[in-house]
């Protein structure tokens, strides 16, 4: 007996699919002329590896991370965290990226962050931001007086009453008081605290005394101004922190480096980590911080990075976006890959599920928030939401109205699953939201329309076989060489929808059909209900009426 259907056309059509597929990849590789970066171009290596003492449950580590600038980007990021926890990544606009990780219990902890960073003295990725006014929130908080940036301080004044004076407009200003910093704060291997007032005091101080003094003074002068930590990526295998500062000059924010000279601009190779403070990593209910900071440069595939010259055809290169947008692009790739995990397990295999594409939020969803607690949430409100079934029985409601007493049901017991989590601290995540509520809606919706039609064991092996696919894509999901593959090629998606297809014209029998997996399988079951099916249903809708 064949394993496929006979079908001319669709066979055809196959060939075509693995056809661009390759072509595609082919083209993607051609197309770049350039042997790894662009001329010119460099691309490095910048990793942070940190270890520290938990000293409670629930301790924190708070990383920033590599800020994308006009002339570098981050195209990678990965994170080593084997006792750890990733519970939040944030990109606000303005502020730092960040990491947070925690610890579910005391103990060492061991973390480990890589970022790769593409570097061009002549690209310009980042667009122009558009001019506006800080808010009088946000121009507050970049004038306040702080305990190392002593805004206020008589010293401060002092000096900046001798370097002012009102024809000076703000740019003015600003360079002389960076002639200031850079001329008249000598270099300190001893530099004492670093703070502002002692900087200018002493006239002495290190890379981050120096733009300390300089933030001090430009607020002095009713600017607003903020610290800027980074780093200058060079040969130097172990890396420290330097230190610069920004002041917000014609609506937006202005880059000067008193240690370095640079005013208005910075090179292309200085990549800012921390807005507005001096921590690369912050550690919350922890301690001895230990952190190694490296930079080394590296080698990328051929085509990766695109070319020199902009062209239009570089549309189709996702790997100049942004690390939040390739994110998101990675979730969107990954969902085929779902779908085609639970065609082969339906088609091939013979497992049936609740719903077709069930399985793959369910793993989209395990995969972005804390496993743990996703688990315990999803079996949780399973559970009692299923159990609720006995609160309607015998009901005959509209399909509408049953989907939203189902819903409601769902969102109070998530909502008291999470506090309790809460209460016996098993960490959950502010990420929960990603949960699909209207995925678990529609399980428990499910659930009983299957029960009601044909019977618990049948709702309960389906219920079974959707967790089992959805535990085959999370391993799918969380597999990063498959993602960045994709990311690369995302035309190998052609071959994803080739392998559909063969699996739409398999004909051959299903694994589970076997002797000794039938007890796995509901087919006994289906055709002792059909005959109930076929009667009930000309009766009824099955649509509108199922509860």
């Amino acid at each position: 007996m064949s394993l496929f259907k006979h079908r001319p056309g669709a066979w055809s059509a196959v060939l075509i699919l693995i056809a661009l597929g390759f072509s595609g990849v082919l083209f993607r590789t051609v197309w770049s002329k350039t042997d790894g970066v662009p001329e010119g171009d460099q691309v490095w290596r910048l990793i942070f590896d940190l270890q520290f003492e938990s000293d409670q449950k629930g301790a924190t580590a708070n990383i920033a991370m590599p800020a994308d600038t006009s002339r570098a980007r981050v195209f990678s990021q990965n994170f080593y965290h084997p006792q750890m926890h990733l519970v939040r990544s944030r990109d606000k606009k303005g502020e730092s990226r960040e990491a947070v990780f925690v610890a579910p219990q005391r103990g060492e902890m061991e973390l480990r962050a890589e970022f790769q960073i593409h570097c061009s003295p002549t690209a310009h990725w980042q667009k122009e931001t558009k001019s506006s006014d800080l808010t009088a929130d946000v121009r507050d908080h970049y004038l306040r007086n702080e305990a190392l940036v002593q805004a206020e301080h008589p010293q401060v004044l002092s000096i900046f009453q001798n370097l002012s004076s009102p024809a000076k407009d703000h740019g003015r200003l600003l360079e002389t008081i960076a002639d200031y910093c850079e001329n008249k704060i000598a270099v300190s291997a001893d530099s004492g605290s670093e703070d502002a007032a002692e900087a200018l005091s002493r006239s002495r101080a290190g890379s981050l005394g120096r733009a300390r003094a300089m933030v001090a003074l430009v607020r002095a002068g009713k600017i607003p101004a903020r610290l800027v930590t980074g780093f200058i990526l060079n040969d130097k295998l172990e890396a420290f922190p330097h230190y610069w500062m920004e002041a917000y000059h014609n609506k937006r924010w202005t880059p000067f480096d008193p240690e370095n000279g640079h005013r208005f601009d910075i090179p292309h190779h200085f990549i800012p980590v921390r807005l507005d403070g001096s921590e690369i990593i912050k550690i919350k209910g922890g301690s001895d911080l230990e952190q190694v900071y490296t930079i080394s440069p590296m080698s990328v595939p051929r085509g990766l990075l695109g070319s020199a010259e902009k062209k239009l055809v570089e549309i189709l290169d996702l790997t100049r976006l942004p690390i939040p947008s390739q994110s998101s692009l990675i979730i969107i790739l990954m969902l085929p890959i779902g779908a085609l995990i639970t065609t082969f397990m339906r088609n091939v295999i013979g497992a049936r599920t609740i719903g077709t594409f069930t399985p793959t939020l369910l793993a989209l969803a395990a995969v972005y928030t804390d496993w743990r607690t996703a688990t315990a949430i999803f079996l949780i409100v399973i559970v009692i939401g299923i159990g609720g079934r006995a609160l309607m029985p015998g009901l005959r409601l509209l399909k509408v109205p049953r989907l939203s007493m189902v819903f409601t049901l769902v969102a109070m017991t998530m909502t008291y699953a999470i506090s309790a989590l809460d209460y016996i601290n098993f960490n959950p995540s502010g990420h929960l939201i990603l949960l699909p509520m209207v995925v678990l809606t529609t399980i428990v919706d499910r659930s009983y329309s299957v029960a009601d039609e044909d019977g618990r064991v049948i709702a309960l092996v389906r219920l079974g076989w959707t967790i089992v696919v959805a535990l085959f894509c999370v391993g799918a999901f969380k597999w990063r060489f498959l993602s960045q593959l994709l990311l690369v090629y995302p035309e190998l998606h052609f071959i994803t929808l080739s392998i559909i297809l063969l699996l739409g014209l398999y004909t051959s029998k299903k694994i589970l059909d076997y002797p000794h997996l039938r007890f796995l399988t509901e087919k006994q079951a289906n055709k002792k209900r059909k005959t109930v099916d076929s009667t009930d249903s000309a009766s009824r809708p099955r649509e509108d009426y199922t509860i």
